[in-house]
């Protein structure tokens, strides 16, 4: 049987990579593979047709190559089944589309060590923390990263926030300046005007919440008070 699968990865892999299964396991009755595709240093200035890889796919390394955007993944690698991909030493410098791809929900490994980022959409970053349960490390260093106010309040933040998950998070640092972005102090790097504005945002913010809790808590103590007084269950209940 494993004869079988290593026979079936060999056929499948029909561009110029490295393919090879790290191992295999029987589950209920039922063979599973992992298989890892190295295309690192072949001279790709994109990804490879999906056509010409095994399926699945669970590890791509792209490293050391000269592709510059992600166009192409997000666009026809839905079905692929990547967990972990490796884009070291290119230059891609957009990840914007990334938001319109669901495998963000459920890759374990994204490393985009060496590119030309400047700066990456902070509330994306957020959505991958908090809704994919399979995240094991995202490497954004040796990026050229742009700090300004925007920078310490929402990049260096998130990277805070979440440092357990960041590998090489003391290379992420500002193009200029060199400085790790985690140890950037907000006075060095925003106005009074602007601390102003963020201060103000987020008491806008706290007092949305605060209304929306109140409003909540009192809806619940009115359904509770006319259910004992009328014997009446709240609309949403009586429909369930």
């Amino acid at each position: 049987m494993n004869l079988l699968y290593f026979q079936k990865v060999k056929s499948e892999c029909r561009v110029n990579c490295s393919c090879v299964i790290d191992y295999i396991w029987e589950q209920d009755k039922v063979i599973h593979s992992k298989t890892a595709v190295n295309c690192s240093s072949r001279g790709f200035t994109d990804f490879p047709d999906p056509e010409t890889l095994p399926k699945p796919t669970d590890t791509l390394y792209l490293n050391n190559n000269e592709i510059h955007s992600i166009a192409k993944f997000v666009n026809t690698y839905e079905d692929l089944g990547i967990r972990n991909l490796y884009l070291e030493n290119n230059g891609i410098s957009d990840l914007n589309l990334l938001e319109t791809f669901d495998w963000i929900y459920s890759f374990q490994v994204l490393s985009l060590r060496n590119n030309n980022l400047t700066e990456v959409p902070t509330h994306m970053l957020e959505n991958i923390m908090r809704e994919n349960n399979w995240i094991y490390l995202i490497d954004l260093s040796l990026n050229d990263w742009k700090c300004d106010c925007r920078t310490v309040s929402t990049f260096k933040v998130w990277l805070l926030q979440y440092a357990k998950f960041i590998k090489n998070i003391e290379e992420v640092q500002c193009e200029r300046t060199k400085n790790q972005i985690r140890y950037l102090k907000n006075e060095d790097w925003c106005s009074e005007d602007e601390v102003s504005q963020i201060i103000e945002l987020l008491d806008l913010f706290s007092i949305f919440l605060a209304c929306c809790i109140f409003i909540v808590i009192t809806k619940v103590l009115y359904d509770y008070w006319n259910f004992k007084r009328n014997g009446k269950v709240p609309w949403l209940v009586s429909k369930m």
